[in-house]
Parts: C-alpha cells; structure tokens; sequence
C-alpha cells in the first residue's frame, strides 16, 4: 500500500530523515552546508548535526545562493521538503555552477531543515541495471538502491536472469553488465542520479549466470527521493530478437556487400526499374502476397497511409541510391489487429558507383512494437490507479500552460483526509482499493480533455485546460469535491470519502511549478482551516 506519512508514523520518518540526512554527509564531505528555518532563513548550524568536513554557508538565506532563473523551482523543493519531508532539485548558483541541492526537514532532531549542497559534477556514485531475454519473459521491474544494489524483483526478473529472487537481492546491477558495455551503464546511471525524479533510457548487454547475454532496453526512473520510495525503478523489456536481427543484417552487409543483409528476414532483390529479381518465400509470408513481377505490386497488403513511404523508399534507392529505413502497417489477412514490418531498403552500386537495383529486407516486428508501446503506457501510468503518473501528468500540464495560454488554465491539488486511519484500520488491501476508487471518480467527473494524474500516495492533481475563468474553476473543483464524498463500499464496510482541496488558475502563462505549488498552498490552507470546499488561488491575481 502506498501512503503518506502520518502523524502516527512521525516517529519513524524523522528518524529516517535523520539518517538520510547522515549517510549524505558522510558520502558527500566536501559539500557546502546550510541550516535554516522554517521560513528560509539561515541559522547557526546546530551542533547535533553529524558534519564530516562540510564548509558551512554564510548566505543569509537560502535564495542568496542560487541563480534568480531558479527560485520558483528552488521554492518548489522548498515547498515539497515542507510537505514530505525531504526533497531534492538541480540548480544554478549565482556563480553559474550546478549543483544538486537535497533538503531534509530534520527539525525533530536538529531543531532545523537542513540545504546539503553539491557540485553537480561530484555527485553519483554507482552503475546502472538492465535485464529481459527474448526467449523468457520479456517485460520487468525491479528495485535498486542508490548504488544499483537490487532490493526488490519481480518474477518475470526471476525468469529473465535464471535466478530465484533470494539470490538477486543484495546484488549491484553490475554484476551482469557485459564488461564492453560498462562504462555506458556507469555513465547514464551517474547522469540519472543527479536528475531527481528524471528518467533515462539506455540500451546494453547483460550476461545471465549462465553465460547466455541478453540485449536490453532500460527505462530508469529516480525516485530516491521519493518518502515512499526511496529507489531507482527499472522498467526492463527484452529487445534481444530486435538487436540480433540488426546485427545479422549488419554481418551481411560487410560479408556480401549489403545484398545478403535480409538473410534471415524476407528478401526482395529489384533492378533498376524495380521489376523483381527474386522474393524470398519468407518475404512473400510476412507480406502476405502472392509472387509478382514489379516491386510495389508485392506491398499491396500495406494500409493506404503507409504506401506512399514504400513507393517512396523503393524509388529513392533505384533513382538516387538513397537507403531507407522505415517501418509500415499491414493490413491482417484475418480479422484482428494491424501487423507491423520493419523495412530496410538498400541500394545496389556496381564498381563504377551506377545504381543497379536495390535489396529489400523484411522483418514482422509487430511483438517488439507491441512490446515497446506496452513499456511506454507502463512509464506514463501510475501502476495501481491506472492514472497518470507524477512525470506524465506534469508533462500535460506543461503542455497546456504552453498550448493556449490565452484561454486559461486550471490545476486541482486533491489530499484525501483520514487516508491513513481508513487504511490502518481496514487494511493496506481497502487502501488501495479506496485510492482505486478515488482515482476512478475523478476520472468520471472531469471534463472531456482534464486529466487526473496521482502524483504520490493520497494525493492527486487534475489538469485542466481551456478554462476561460475562474468561475469554470471553481465548478470543476466542487464537483470532484462533491463526487468523493458519495459514500462506497470498502472491505465491506461504508465508507465517505473526503479531501481537502487546492486550486490554481491561470489566464496567462506560469510555468507549471509554480501553478501546482500554488495550488499544494491552497490545500495545505484548506486542509489546516478545514474547510468544506475547495480554496482557489487565482496565479498573477488576487485569490
């Protein structure tokens, strides 16, 4: 169950923020220092704080630091470490240096909140992880630490290493990176870290343990700084099969001068005129046409939109001996969905450089693209509501402040209040459910074009664009209201559900930061006031 610190569990986040605070100085102890309180302004540095060679700044606040471009994402941080806890955020000093700054709220242990700032370039540690073989399962997600040690697996993990999770656990992701392939995987893991919240994508090799590699591709996502988290999740899909087939056609190239580069796929040998040579049977199965004469007469099982790209490629390498790479839908000889071919067409030159024809490579690539698009969905969705995750639903909203500025736009900070109370006393199980069901209302509510994403255990942000007034926002914001509060079943107990809730509106431009802090104030105040129905805050206005 995901949830968010409470009361309750006051105790044992402070002692984790302390400790976090700690393992930081220690890994960091040529960092610079600052203690402030809990407006921003700096204190004495209190002796209880265990620093370990730290230089302690004289800035008077913390905004003395750092570059003017950055203070409404220092000031975001800010807000978030107030919230949470902890938080952490790349800036631009005064001096032009970047630095990671992490901000820890430590005022139960040190009487402080405390700035560990670090030059950019020093920062990281670690490598990082892949996994998935195409002839085993080929989607997981693991966990790691901040030095890529694997903390959790799942079984398709167990399947695609040959390894039962026990004996994984405790492991560095390096230990079945290729040896060519590790200084890649050390670069983009430093690159990662010093992107709180960031996502990166690599490709590289794994050896399992028993000899046999695997070509993976890896979709990293920080979220060490995450209270609930605290962990890199990788996001694992084998692309093994699709490596190998470019590699193979690579192989071909050089050994027959790119005429045998298709071989294991379907071939397709023109001449100039693009009259046909010969038609592998493979390549006559994966097109699903019968023999023929004249090139594009083969492709006839292409939808319409995407012929064009295959006359156009076939006419470039007769024409002009221009290579093509492309790939195109076919129509499915029964009923179901579209298949995808991948297509490499290549020109043929004798010794005196004249194009004498061309070779046509095929290969049915509809399971990798599935694939792929299955591991994008999972990136931008939250796993148990099925909404948009924090990365994606900012995402929107950075388009919609961006897309139509003039027509105004709206953000809805949601905070379920009791959340921690229903979920100790009904179980993890029912919180997840009660989150489900919230997450399913805001859904059916919304607009047509609004968005609802959860950006972190009971709480949720709606974008919503095109919203010419501050009356249209206030109306969207107390019909959410409104619609959690209908009662539900929940492990078969009644249950109301309520929320404190926070609106920013804007008829302008803001960056989406800004909107979304303004819109956590206003559900901070309402929460505190506890009011009954939403508190807006009007960006660039007056509330």
């Amino acid at each position: 169950m995901e949830g968010t610190a409470s009361p309750s569990s006051a105790d044992n986040l402070d002692a984790t923020l302390a400790d976090g605070l700690a393992g930081l100085l220690r890994q960091c102890p040529d960092a610079l220092v600052l203690a402030l309180n809990v407006d921003g302004v700096a204190v004495p540095m209190p002796p209880s704080v265990p620093l370990t060679g730290q230089r302690v700044s004289d800035a008077a606040t913390g905004p003395d630091l750092v570059a003017q471009k950055d203070f409404l994402r220092l000031i975001d941080a800010w807000n978030r470490t107030r919230a949470r806890g902890a938080a952490s955020v790349q800036l631009s000093m005064r001096d032009g240096t970047s630095v990671d700054v992490r901000l820890f709220d430590v005022r139960s242990t040190h009487g402080c909140l405390m700035a560990v700032i670090v030059e950019t370039l020093a920062v990281g540690a670690v490598e990082e992880d892949p996994d998935s073989p195409a002839s085993r399962t080929p989607v997981c997600r693991v966990r790691k630490d901040e030095f890529a040690v694997f903390l959790a697996v799942d079984e398709a993990a167990e399947e695609m290493y040959g390894l039962p999770g026990a004996e994984m656990i405790g492991r560095t992701s390096s230990e079945f990176v290729h040896p060519d392939d590790l200084g890649v995987s050390v670069d983009a893991w430093m690159r990662l870290l010093l992107v709180p919240g960031g996502t990166a994508r690599t490709r590289l090799r794994q050896v399992r343990p028993d000899g046999s590699e695997m070509w993976v591709d890896i979709i990293n996502h920080n979220r060490l700084d995450d209270p609930e988290l605290r962990c890199v999740l990788s996001d694992v899909i084998d692309v093994s099969e699709e490596v190998n087939v470019q590699r193979a056609l690579e192989a071909q190239h050089r050994l027959l001068r790119r005429v045998m580069e298709a071989m294991p796929s379907g071939l397709l040998h023109v001449g100039v005129d693009q009259r046909v040579v010969h038609a592998s049977d493979q390549l006559l199965t994966i097109l699903g046409s019968e023999p023929g004469g004249h090139a594009p007469d083969l492709f006839g099982a292409v939808v319409e939109s995407d012929r064009p790209l295959v006359l156009g490629a076939l006419a470039a390498a007769c024409d002009a001996g221009l290579d093509r790479d492309l790939e195109v839908r076919l129509v499915p000889a029964t009923p179901g969905p579209e298949r995808v071919c991948a297509l490499a067409v290549r020109a043929l030159v004798d010794d005196k450089g004249v194009v004498v024809g061309a070779v046509v490579s095929a290969s049915d690539v509809t399971e990798v693209t599935r694939r792929r698009a299955e591991l994008e969905i999972r990136a931008s969705l939250d796993p148990l509501t099925h909404c948009h995750n924090r990365d994606s639903i900012m995402a929107a909203l950075d388009l919609a402040v961006r897309a139509e500025p003039v027509s105004g736009t709206a953000v809805v900070f949601i905070d379920l209040d009791g959340f921690k109370a229903i979920n100790d006393r009904l179980g993890h199980a029912a919180g997840d459910r009660l989150l489900c069901a919230v997450a399913d209302r805001l859904d059916e509510t919304v607009r047509a074009g609004d968005l609802v994403g959860r950006i972190g255990g009971d709480e949720f942000l709606v974008v919503c664009p095109h919203v010419p007034a501050v009356g249209v926002a206030t109306s969207v914001a107390r019909r959410l209201h409104d619609a959690l509060r209908e009662p539900l079943v929940i492990a078969g107990e009644a249950v109301r559900p309520s929320a404190s809730i926070g609106v920013a509106w804007v008829d302008g431009t803001a960056a989406p930061s800004e909107l979304v802090a303004a819109a956590d104030a206003a559900m901070y105040r309402a929460k505190r006031e506890h009011r009954t129905e939403p508190l807006l805050v009007q960006v660039g206005g007056a509330s």
